[in-house]
């Protein structure tokens, strides 16, 4: 009311009261229907129609928002997985130059290479075991874990892909060792052998020793053997992304760490990588 007061002054002066013409009348109601709008709006109520305004532009931003959100967390993902990859593969470096360009025995009861020259011994299969069976550290563990065991990786968390849900390390390493990198544990007991990481090794032929004794575990596979070009130290299965194609035998995409130590996106069947 007091805005309302001080319109008709300001259009009135010193005309006598009630001579207004129609132009101060039109402004006499604006000043007044402003005020009441104020008032409405200090009041704090919204309409029913505003509040479902409201709730339909943030179900459309949402619905715009929420894939672009998932696709970087994904990327996010698969570039930690990269990373980690990398620091597998220099723990892998190190190793061999510290211990006469042999690598860490890839898991196996027997003591032995991949046999015979067919296309599973040329290549080998695929294997993500951690462990042997056994309360013996310095025995049971073997290809990647042993990287942790002699201190070449400083966490045993690099060994499971962050898109990995299946194989975690809370369900396949802190049940089974307990310790630093780089000291004996001070526990260990692997109940089995299904206990797995999320990057996938291939005994090859001649290349990698399968299992063995104490003594051999580090001292038979060889990594100047293996070929960058035709063999990798790990692949996260995580990462083999579905297929874009239906063909026969489809592309895959597979995050590899090579023997030179590269890590990178490949396309490829699945059969190349050994499944």
């Amino acid at each position: 009311m007091y805005l309302l007061k001080q319109g008709q002054k300001a259009v009135q002066g010193n005309r006598p009261e009630g001579k207004w013409n129609q132009r101060e009348q039109h402004f006499s109601r604006a000043v007044f229907c402003g005020a009441a709008h104020f008032r409405n709006c200090r009041s704090g109520h919204f309409t029913l129609l505003e509040l479902l305004i409201v709730v339909a532009i943030i179900a459309i931003l949402a619905a715009l928002l929420l894939p672009a959100l998932s696709k970087a967390r994904d990327k996010a993902k698969g570039s930690s997985c990269m990373s980690q990859l990398r620091q597998i593969g220099l723990g892998f470096t190190m190793f061999a130059q510290e211990h006469n360009d042999c690598l860490p025995n890839q898991n196996s009861a027997n003591g032995r290479y991949a046999p015979g020259t067919a296309w599973a011994s040329k290549y080998g299969w695929i294997d993500s075991r951690l462990f042997i069976g056994g309360t013996n550290a310095e025995y049971a563990m073997l290809g990647i874990s042993r990287l942790w065991l002699r201190g070449y990786v400083a966490s045993s968390k690099i060994f499971f892909c962050p898109s990995d849900q299946i194989n975690t390390h809370a369900a396949n390493w802190e049940p089974v060792v307990v310790g630093t990198a780089g000291n004996k544990p001070e526990k260990f007991n692997a109940v089995g052998t299904n206990y797995r990481c999320s990057y996938y090794t291939r005994g090859i032929e001649d290349t990698w020793y399968l299992g063995g004794n104490p003594d051999e575990i580090e001292s038979e596979s060889k990594l100047g053997r293996l070929k960058p070009a035709e063999h990798f130290l790990e692949l996260c299965r995580s990462h083999a992304f579905d297929p874009k194609t239906t063909l026969p035998e489809p592309i895959y995409s597979f995050n590899v760490l090579r023997p030179d130590g590269s890590v990178r996106v490949e396309r490829n069947r699945k059969s190349k990588y050994g499944w």
